[in-house]
């Protein structure tokens, strides 16, 4: 298996291989905003370009150790980059490149992997750990990113060897999606939750909400990249975007494995924007949500705010939507999302809600958190606070584990 790292010779035919564009400079040349590091908490940092998303690493089972050593290897490179002054922006694939670093480290996981199943040991907690380093290395997941979307393929295809989940696939108008599902081998007709990431996140990313959560409990799991990401790539963000959502579940309806009448939602973010609207469309399709802080009109229509949103976010959504654009056409554009400009809230949501929002929230304020919860039937609302995040959050899920099990 190409590991994306390994000897010199190696890394000079990657090289060869995923020679392109630098990441920062994919979907979004414009000069990077001001950044406020108080309004993103735990991620936005003025020399990087990426987010640092530290903890939710750490809970992928990489070691903030290891994280920090990969990233003090990206800091302190003196080669050219493209962005000057923005430390993660090193233009080519080599020592000091964000992908390069963080697949070079997931190589040599990934060989001992190798060299612990050969021994007869269990090599599962280090293939997951490479998968999740190659994720790492993929992240922010942009479209046209050569080096990223190969690290992304690696991840994905280690991913499914440690784990064994299956690739489900549909297509529509020649163009294909796929989604990994994940359940006991030795069960059938498992309740089924199906996890909408953000738009800055990958399948890969949610392994641990299996193992942690919803194995345990008897729950299989569906992930499904959002628009534009990962396995459903070939899919442009448009306002129909529980479309590929749409496709992966109907592919679902002769599965042994799963209980297609008892499907429930964990969503992230704007995941959470793609499955209130996918209720709205199909009512009885879900018997329960769980959604962290679900966009439904700030972003998408306060434009103090959309000047506010990072580069590395602002570049997402440009790669996402499939079009190089200016930043002030591509924000303007957001108005498509607007659950109450698509009259979601009108039509009512009559799926028990259980939402989780973080007070201060820059990008989904409480107004938004209230204007679901008003829309719902049944609803359940969990603000927490940013310094308590991790062990409030775990208990929320614990909690929505229950809810799916009713």
């Amino acid at each position: 298996m190409d590991d994306m790292g390994g000897s010199s010779l190696q890394e000079r035919m990657i090289a060869e291989q995923v020679r392109g564009t630098e990441t920062s400079m994919v979907s979004y040349r414009g000069d990077l905003p001001e950044i406020e590091e108080h309004r993103f908490p735990g991620g936005c940092r003025k020399s990087w370009f990426r987010m640092l998303h530290r903890a939710e690493w750490a809970w992928h089972g990489i070691s903030p150790v290891e994280t920090e050593e990969v990233l003090s290897r990206i800091a302190a490179s003196d080669a050219k980059r493209s962005r000057p002054g923005i430390l993660d922006t090193v233009a080519q694939y080599g020592p000091g490149n964000w992908i390069y670093e963080f697949s070079s480290e997931a190589g040599k996981v990934l060989r001992e992997a190798n060299a612990a199943e050969e021994r007869g040991s269990d090599p599962t907690a280090l293939l997951l750990r490479a998968a999740h380093l190659y994720s790492t290395a993929a992240y922010p997941y942009l479209r046209r990113d050569n080096a990223s979307e190969k690290a992304l393929r690696q991840a994905v295809s280690i991913l499914e060897r440690a784990t064994g989940a299956r690739e489900i696939s549909a297509t529509d108008g020649g163009k294909t999606v796929k989604a990994l599902l994940r359940f006991e081998k030795d069960r059938s007709q498992s309740p089924l939750v199906v996890v909408l990431p953000d738009l800055e996140s990958c399948s890969v990313d949610f392994d641990p909400l299996y193992e942690n959560y919803f194995r345990p409990a008897g729950l299989a799991m569906l992930t499904i990249d959002p628009p534009g990401c990962g396995m459903s790539a070939q899919f442009d963000l448009t306002e129909d975007c529980s479309l590929v959502c749409r496709l992966i579940i109907d592919a679902l309806r002769d599965e042994p494995a799963v209980d297609t009448r008892r499907i429930s939602v964990f969503a992230v973010r704007f995941g959470g924007n793609i499955a209130l609207r996918l209720s709205a469309m199909r009512p009885g399709l879900f018997s329960h949500m769980c959604l962290v802080s679900p966009p439904a009109d700030y972003i998408f229509t306060n434009a103090e705010a959309q000047n506010l949103i990072p580069g590395m976010l602002r570049a997402v959504f440009m790669n996402r939507l499939g079009r190089e654009s200016v930043w002030p056409a591509a924000a303007a554009k957001s108005r498509i999302f607007s659950l109450s400009l698509q009259g979601v809230f009108r039509t009512g949501i009559h799926v028990p809600l259980q939402i989780i929002g973080m007070k201060g929230d820059p990008l989904v304020p409480e107004s938004d958190i209230e204007k679901i919860s008003d829309a719902a039937d049944v609803s359940d609302v969990i603000l927490l606070e940013r310094g308590k995040m991790a062990a409030m959050l775990d208990e929320a899920v614990r909690s929505a584990v229950d809810w799916y099990l009713r």
